[in-house]
Order: C-alpha cells, then sequence, then structure tokens
C-alpha cells in the first residue's frame, strides 16, 4: 500500500511591512539574518542580538507582504510542486511523504492575487462583549508587545493578510490533490492533514497570535483519507496528535510501536460516533506569567471528503 501522510509543518520565508528580516514564528523571537559563516565575531554578534530579543515580551511583528511572484515561486508552492513530483516518481511502490507548508504562519506573505480577494475595507472586526474578559484570569491573556498599537485599519488588514495567506495555502493543498486525482492514487493512499494549532484574529477584546488555552487557539484541523473508510463525515470524539503514528502503522498494517504514547483511532474512522475512552491534553505557553499555562482540552477529530474540501477550497 502506498502511504502518503500530507502534513502540515514549518519552512521559512521572510518579509514585513517594515525592513525586511527573518523570523521564527514557532519561537516568537527574531532571527538574526546574519549567516553563520563560521566567524566567531560574527557567531558572536548574532548571539548577542538574539539573547537581547530573548528578553522582550512577545514575538515578532504582524506583517505582511503581498509579492508578485507565481504561485510556484513561493517557498509553500515549491514544496507543494516537489511533493508532487516525488508522487510521480513512486506512484507505483510504497512511499511515505510530508508535505511541510509554513503558511499562514507569520509573516503572512503570499502572492498579491490572494490579497486581492480580501479588501480590508469589507473586513469585519470582531463584535466582542466588552465585558468579555471580567471572568478571565490575567494569567489566561498573552500579551506581545506591539500588538495593540494598530488601529482599526492595519487590523482589518492583517485580517485579511491572514486569509490570504490561508487562501494561498488551500490553493497549495489543491494542487497535491489535483496530482492524487491524475495519478489515480486514491484508493491505495492514505492522506493525512493537520495543522498544529489555531489563531486570533483581534478575539477577546484584542488577542492575537495562538499562546492560549482558548478555544480559538486550541482547535486545530485533522483530516484523513483512508482507502476503505467513510468519507464526508466528522466525528466528535477526542484525539491528540500523538495519536497519529499509531493510527498510520495499523492503517498500513505495520506492526504497533512499543511503547507508544498514543491511541489509535483506526475504530473513529470506521465508525466515527463510536466511543473511545480517552482524553486530550494542550499545552498553551505564555509570555508572560511564571510558568507555561496547561489546561485539559478537546481536540475533536475532523473528517471531510475530498470533494468537501475542494468546494471549501475552491468557491
Amino acid at each position: 500500500m502506498a502511504t502518503s501522510p500530507l502534513a502540515s509543518a514549518r519552512s521559512l520565508t521572510a518579509a514585513t511591512r517594515t525592513p525586511l528580516r527573518v523570523t521564527s514564528e514557532n519561537s516568537g523571537v527574531e532571527e538574526d539574518p546574519i549567516k553563520d559563516t563560521g566567524n566567531k565575531k560574527d557567531k558572536a554578534a548574532k548571539q548577542q542580538k538574539r539573547a537581547v530579543r530573548q528578553n522582550l515580551q512577545g514575538g515578532i511583528k504582524l506583517s505582511w507582504l503581498p509579492t508578485n511572484n507565481k504561485d510556484e515561486d513561493e517557498p509553500d508552492g515549491h514544496t507543494a510542486r516537489r511533493i508532487a513530483q516525488l508522487m510521480e516518481q513512486h506512484k507505483d511502490k510504497p512511499f511515505f511523504l510530508r508535505a511541510g507548508f509554513h503558511k499562514p504562519h507569520l509573516p503572512w506573505v503570499a502572492p498579491k492575487k490572494y490579497l486581492d480577494l480580501y479588501p480590508p475595507e469589507k473586513i469585519h472586526l470582531p463584535d466582542t462583549p466588552l465585558n468579555d474578559r471580567d471572568d478571565i484570569p490575567p494569567i489566561a491573556v498573552t500579551h506581545t508587545a506591539g500588538d495593540d498599537g494598530d488601529d482599526d485599519l492595519d487590523k482589518k488588514k492583517a485580517i485579511a493578510a491572514y486569509r490570504a495567506t490561508t487562501s494561498f495555502m488551500d490553493a497549495e493543498v489543491g494542487y497535491l490533490l489535483d496530482t492524487m486525482d491524475r495519478l489515480k492514487l486514491w484508493n491505495n493512499t492514505i492522506v493525512l492533514m493537520f495543522g498544529d494549532h489555531g489563531w486570533y484574529l483581534d478575539d477577546h477584546l484584542g488577542l492575537w497570535r495562538k499562546m492560549t488555552v482558548f478555544e480559538e487557539a486550541a482547535h486545530a484541523p485533522l483530516i484523513f483519507s483512508a482507502p476503505g473508510m467513510q468519507a464526508g463525515v466528522a466525528c466528535p470524539r477526542l484525539v491528540e496528535f500523538v495519536d497519529i503514528y499509531p493510527t498510520l502503522t495499523e492503517l498500513c498494517g505495520l506492526p504497533a510501536p512499543q511503547p507508544a504514547d498514543g491511541l489509535s483511532f483506526v475504530p473513529l474512522l470506521r465508525d466515527p460516533p463510536a466511543a473511545l475512552e480517552k482524553g486530550g491534553l494542550h499545552d498553551g505557553g505564555a509570555w508572560q506569567g511564571d510558568g507555561p499555562q496547561r489546561s485539559h482540552r478537546s481536540l475533536p477529530l475532523h473528517r471531510m471528503g475530498r470533494q468537501q474540501y475542494r468546494r471549501a477550497l475552491r468557491p
């Protein structure tokens, strides 16, 4: 059986509204663009700048940039086409491929045609009750320096840019789905798509980014397609990303990993309403406070048929 989990991970691109800088969204700390040439002076300068930045509160700026590039000239577009090429090369034998996409992580960089889909003046900001935070403890609300300095127009531009990079990413996933069609791989290929977290867009009276345990940050997509399994249905049960590995090994008829932190949810793929006795743990680190926030959270498994995803992808 050919197996093709297409997983959402990270590659790095760089751009901002202001001067260009290379950034690492996962760490929340700007990375200095000085290349490691082996020169001790350059290395020391880079380490010093990083140390200073690590003492600053918050992550990189909310930043966006439309480009004149074609899809295939963007890093994520190149990734999709390289994976499609590998699918073509290995279509007649078992394979395992991972497509790691960066967007819609910061900075929000995409071909201009995607940003044109979302005029900022048509974006509606969240209509949040003014007392929304009255019952929220301060430690649960993270803050990044500079996020609250934007006016309403900048906020709308930021939301538009996020949506634009999401549409760009949908198009790259669609490129891989088209390749699956062309190569007729759906009858013997497992496809998995997931993202690692959600995102705030000025929610809860000014929250951006991801570093809390609220629903908007904890909720992440997990979409499975596997031969012989139901399609076009959603499952309300709790699963975690550590469950993916044992699930894939069972679907592929491989020995179960021992020991395994996760639990195979193949029974849910066969019968989505079935009972599965397990919980889920979501860890939302914070930039402020004495340590990471921890909360038992539900991470629902969502399953969609290929055509359903495409209808969402290409309205």
